[in-house]
């Protein structure tokens, strides 16, 4: 007896397609799809989630290449001669099936994967292709029936997965080392192996019950690693809790006057709610009003120095890559900065920053165990079936119009790794610093924060003619976007809260700089030293910090000696700020007023010249570098500062240019005083790009510009 066509198995194929549409309906209700690289921190459901979007992909290349074989397969055949084709067919077709699923994984990750985790994607990958391969082997010597193949298969794509995320974390997160890691990656691939080896003996017609209970025993033995990864409450009750641990948690571009906490009109319940538990300072002054120098500053308790002024501005940008390299002058003579001290008394210290400025500051990143530096200007694509990948990918490549780019959600990228962070913490003791690029540009909030429409969906970090007319609109969208940081800090609060850590742990909430607004006719940060700029949000909370409002203005100069005292390590003598600790306890903060001094203003936007700044009580001076001209403000009956009172005030305005003076000659106040000691400086070209990229810089500036 003959047939003359293949005989599709209509049974198994429903199978399929039911098992094709199931994962893509369960994943509609997860927030996005979990194939990113941020994979780190997951709970159990998430978990679930991501391994559906896998059996998906599995499910689809499976039909697909059944399908085609059903079509094209023609050839007369013996019943025997069928059987035996269509069983090795068959299970070819799964091999096949799982290597274009594990390439499909691979494809949708090594895009956009960072760096740091290429070499696990890589892995993963290779792991695979080796699984498949053993798995074909055995099956050619009849080790394998077909059923048990498909199991095998299906063992293979998704061990793939978990090993991935197993190998990461391990290596990634923790700070076990490289060999640690590898030796739980491999113990991984020997459960999904033997999970495989197992299906070909259950694979018989009459199993026993100890074939059973081995079977049951592999399974138990590929989920508990899973279980045990993403149980937080597992992982805290492990440890006896010690401390204090110090949680700091910072926002790019945050200006203080927005905020509903500090009496603003953007709502921020997450933060009223820290400010209810601590000290809520009303006037804290950043150092600067772009990132990098105010943040070498809070974290080296020094001054940053200044770009030099008279210079053409191609060089004046070149002086603006130069932070990185005076790595000597931020850690003094004893060469430790406040986090290697913190390591040095046992402390495990860790980093997530949002903002790529901040890549080659490599004296301050290089003393945390571990750290990463996200790349902000990620693209993903929004339009019909975005939580889908394979079928939003494969619909773009089709028709690209249905697809817009919008900037990749840094923010909830953060957050993951803020969570994974609390939750697999590595030792008892930890200071954690979680750094937001939001609200900076680009300005996209998710729709759920935003409160009104506008002529365009997001504003990019090089605005378009016409978008910065809409005054109105971009202001609201970067209301949506302190809204969204203010949720997501929420979730890393609430994490911290999970793992029983709330009570022991000093929790700062602050931001490097503000935004301007047309405040004073520009737009964006860098460029001056009004408060919009300099006027940052600080909450302190913690143990032994009774709730209080500190209406002082004080300088955030004063950052590294308090988190010193805190955590009992101790001063470096060349440190210009004091410690707040004390008079924070004691609810009376009776801190010595003392001038307050701002500098290193960037470039954008427009051009300026180089600028400082002094508050002295509700007095500002502002002095032109360049210019030579000073402007001074009474900010409690003038907080817009519009009202310029140099001339009117005599008296004060000579106490605070002495102030100024003595100030710029108590350290390196520009780049050319490092030059005249004898150092040599050169610009970092690679610096140069990222700070055009990021905004703060323009594309291109002609080499003779004054």
């Amino acid at each position: 007896m003959s047939q003359n066509r293949y005989s599709i198995p209509w049974g198994p194929l429903a199978s399929l397609v039911l098992l094709a549409i199931l994962p893509f309906l369960l994943a509609e209700f997860i927030a996005e799809s979990r194939i990113t690289p941020y994979w780190t921190g997951l709970h159990f459901n998430e978990w679930l989630g991501m391994l559906w979007t896998g059996l998906a992909y599995y499910a689809t290349a499976l039909l697909v290449t059944m399908v085609i074989h059903a079509a094209l397969s023609t050839q007369p055949q013996t019943d025997e001669d069928s059987e035996r084709i269509r069983k090795g067919r068959l299970t070819l077709f799964h091999l096949l099936a799982t290597l274009a699923t594990s390439t499909l994984i691979y494809y949708f990750l090594q895009g956009d994967v960072l760096p740091k985790l290429q070499g696990d994607l890589n892995l993963a990958h290779r792991t695979s292709l080796v699984i498949v391969a053993i798995v074909w082997a055995l099956q050619r010597f009849d080790a394998f029936a077909f059923a048990p193949t498909v199991i095998g298969s299906l063992g293979a794509v998704v061990g793939s997965a978990l090993l991935m995320q197993v190998y990461s974390l391990t290596l990634a997160v923790r700070t076990f080392g490289f060999e640690t890691a590898l030796d739980s990656t491999l113990q991984f691939l020997a459960i999904i192996f033997g999970l495989s080896v197992a299906a070909s003996v259950v694979g018989s017609r009459k199993p026993s019950w100890g074939t059973r209970a081995g079977v049951a025993l592999c399974w138990i033995a590929i989920a508990y690693p899973v279980y045990k990864q993403t149980d937080a409450d597992h992982k805290s009750s492990q440890r006896e809790i010690v401390g204090p641990n110090v949680l700091m948690i910072t926002a790019d571009t945050m200006r203080a006057d927005y905020l509903s906490v500090y009496g603003g009109d953007v709502e921020t319940p997450v933060l009223e709610g820290l400010a209810a538990k601590g000290a809520k300072f009303q006037k804290a002054i950043s150092l600067a009003p772009w990132t990098v120098p105010a943040f070498d500053g809070m974290f080296s308790s020094k001054f940053p120095p200044s770009v030099d002024p008279n210079l053409p501005l191609k060089v004046r940008d070149k002086q603006l890559t130069l932070y990185g390299q005076i790595g000597s002058y931020w850690l003094g003579q004893d060469k430790k900065s406040i986090v290697r001290r913190m390591r040095d008394k046992g402390y495990d210290a860790n980093a997530i920053i949002g903002n790529f400025a901040m890549r080659k500051e490599s004296w301050l990143l290089d003393d945390f165990n571990t750290y990463y530096v996200l790349l902000p200007l990620l693209e993903t694509y929004h339009g019909p079936f975005q939580r889908s990948p394979f079928l939003s990918t494969a619909l773009r490549g089709l028709s690209p119009s249905l697809y817009l780019a919008r900037p990749f959600d840094n923010t909830r990228a953060v957050t993951e790794y803020a969570m994974s962070l609390l939750r697999y913490r590595d030792s008892e003791r930890f200071f954690f610093w979680v750094h937001y690029f939001d609200p900076h540009t680009p300005y996209d909030p998710p729709p759920e924060y935003r409160t009104r429409s506008g002529p365009f969906e997001f504003l990019g970090i090089r605005s378009k003619a016409g978008e910065l007319s809409e005054h109105d609109y971009v202001r609201s969208l970067y209301s949506g976007e302190i809204r969204y940081v203010d949720h997501e800090v929420g979730r890393v609060l609430e994490t911290l809260k999970e793992t029983g850590l709330e009570e022991n742990t000093y929790v700062i909430f602050a931001s490097d700089h503000g935004e301007e607004f047309w405040d004073h006719g520009a737009f964006g940060h860098g460029h001056s030293v009004y408060n919009e700029l300099l006027h940052v949000p600080l909450i302190m909370t913690g143990p032994g910090i009774p709730v209080q409002t500190v209406s002082k203005p004080v300088s955030m100069i004063d950052f590294a000696p308090t988190l010193a005292e805190w955590v009992d390590v101790p001063e470096d003598a060349e440190w210009r700020g004091k410690s707040w600790a004390s008079s924070l306890r004691a609810a009376k903060f009776d801190m010595k007023i003392e001038p307050i001094f701002s500098q290193a203003t960037g470039r954008l936007p427009p051009p300026p010249e180089p600028l400082q700044s002094v508050i002295f009580r509700s007095t500002k001076m502002i002095y032109g570098m360049e210019s030579g001209t000073y402007r001074m403000f009474d900010l409690f009956k003038d907080p817009g500062e519009k009202v310029n009172i140099v001339s009117s005030r005599k008296v004060m305005s000579t106490q605070l240019r002495e102030d100024l003076d003595d100030w710029s000659a108590s350290f390196p106040v520009t780049f050319g005083a490092f030059a005249n000691q004898g150092k040599v400086l050169e610009p970092d070209l690679e610096t140069l790009e990222n700070l055009k990229t990021l905004g703060y810089l323009p594309e291109d500036t002609p080499e003779d510009t004054p």
